[in-house]
């Protein structure tokens, strides 16, 4: 069961892990446009056709002009018109312009004052300042600097601390979105598995109704009794399945329901120990269906063996095969024995009729010359001789009509095995012309 439900997390997902990726994507890319967003950008460009080259502190200053900080000392920004490197000049350079170097120093001194930036870089007017101040000095400014960074990066902390709570959050309603998809999981497997046992059922009740017409025919009312009270306790099987199927997806479905609602509602702390209970709930109501499902199990498993003790139309086919098979193999020994005993009659006849010979002329040749001597022994002898002729005459039409009774019934013998033999030929040039 594990090794089913990691293939499915593996190879799908539902709709809450799509809609938790597209969430994270989205993050990303607004973290990637904000450092977009918050790169240096140029505003303004030093000509390169400057008349003069600047020093280092005047070169400091026209670069923070091109990047737009605000250069004045009332703090006002920078517009379109404002004055840098190679651009308009103001009046007070007009008047400095016989000095050279003085453009850059009025500009460091007066003109590009600038102001602090909120993120906790140094201003513009600090950056004039530093360049004529002493070590002690820049090492206060650059203290006061850290400082300003160190609280910058407490703060960055506690977003950190604050987004990494969020996210593990996050993973928990993701596992617990998982443990319900599992259980849905379960239950459709569960439905699958109860969808098959239906189908089963279908085929073993048509099975049935064959057997019935079988039944019906041959006149079997004990078998039918039998069979009519397994098909009742199947009915009653498969209803108390089906409600038991609904009663449980209802209550999945209910559960469902009442963890989504619990989720969105209720707080933090709640919201996990509300959803513990449930799930251990959720897992003893489970084991339950598990246990009861067995029980249905079982039951369907006795009635499929009690099914199965019935011969199904294949076996009562093979059956009469075997009856058949077993019809001839006695009709060919019966075909013998009745050949074997007709010999032997015919012999034990045979036998007889040779004996009564040999005694008849055994008598005649003792009784000839005593018969002879006199006319009235000769009388005698030619009344026994008439007689034994009447009586040889009778078994020879006895055995006459024998002969033809056999005859007639060999001749009716050969005239059915003529039309088998016409019949066959008809089915196997049927066949031939079929195949």
């Amino acid at each position: 069961m594990r090794f089913s439900h990691l293939q499915f997390e593996q190879n799908y997902q539902i709709p809450e892990e799509a809609a938790s990726k597209q969430a994270l994507q989205e993050r990303l890319r607004g973290l990637s446009s904000i450092s977009v967003l918050q790169q240096p950008k140029r505003l303004y460009r030093q000509s390169k056709n400057a008349a003069m080259q600047p020093n280092r502190t005047d070169r400091i200053h026209c670069t923070l002009v091109e990047y737009g900080l605000d250069i004045n000392k009332e703090d006002t920004p920078i517009s379109s018109g404002s004055t840098s490197f190679g651009m308009h000049k103001p009046h007070k350079e007009e008047k400095n312009a016989g000095r050279p170097g003085s453009h850059f120093t009025n500009i460091g001194r007066s003109d590009l004052a600038l102001s602090e930036v909120d993120d906790g870089f140094l201003s513009g007017s600090k950056i004039c300042q530093l360049f004529d101040l002493c070590g002690v000095e820049i090492q206060s400014a650059f203290s006061n600097y850290a400082l300003s960074h160190d609280d910058h990066g407490a703060w960055k902390q506690k977003v950190a601390a604050l987004l990494k709570k969020t996210e593990k959050m996050e993973i928990c309603i993701e596992q617990y979105k998982s443990e319900l998809s599992q259980a849905k999981s379960v239950l459709e497997i569960l439905d699958q598995s109860m969808k098959d046992q239906n189908k089963k059922f279908g085929r073993g009740k048509i099975e049935l109704n064959h057997l019935n017409e079988k039944v019906e025919k041959e006149c079997a009312t004990s078998i039918v009794e039998t069979l009519i009270s397994l098909l009742q306790n199947l009915k009653s099987l498969e209803k108390e399945d089906s409600d038991f199927h609904k009663q449980t997806s209802e209550q999945m479905q209910d559960e469902i329901v009442k963890l989504t609602t619990q989720i969105l509602k209720s707080d933090e702390n709640d919201k996990y120990a509300e959803l513990e209970i449930t799930l251990n709930d959720d897992m003893l109501k489970l084991e339950a269906c598990r246990i009861e499902l067995a029980k249905k199990h079982r039951a369907v498993a006795l009635l499929q063996r009690r099914f199965d003790d019935i011969p199904t139309q294949t076996e009562l086919v093979q059956f009469e095969h075997r009856f058949v098979e077993l019809y001839e193999h006695i009709q060919a020994r019966l075909r013998e024995t009745r050949r074997y005993y007709g010999t032997y009659n015919a012999l034990v006849e045979a036998n007889e009729l040779t004996l009564k010979e040999t005694s008849l002329l055994s008598s005649i040749n003792s009784q000839f010359e005593g018969a002879m001597v006199s006319a009235p022994g000769q009388a005698k002898l030619i009344e026994s001789m008439e007689g034994i002729d009447k009586g040889i005459q009778q078994k020879l039409g006895k055995v006459k009509a024998r002969f033809q009774a056999e005859k007639s019934k060999c001749n009716v013998l050969k005239e059915k095995y003529g039309a088998l033999v016409a019949e066959q030929r008809h089915y196997s040039s049927l066949l031939k012309s079929f195949q």
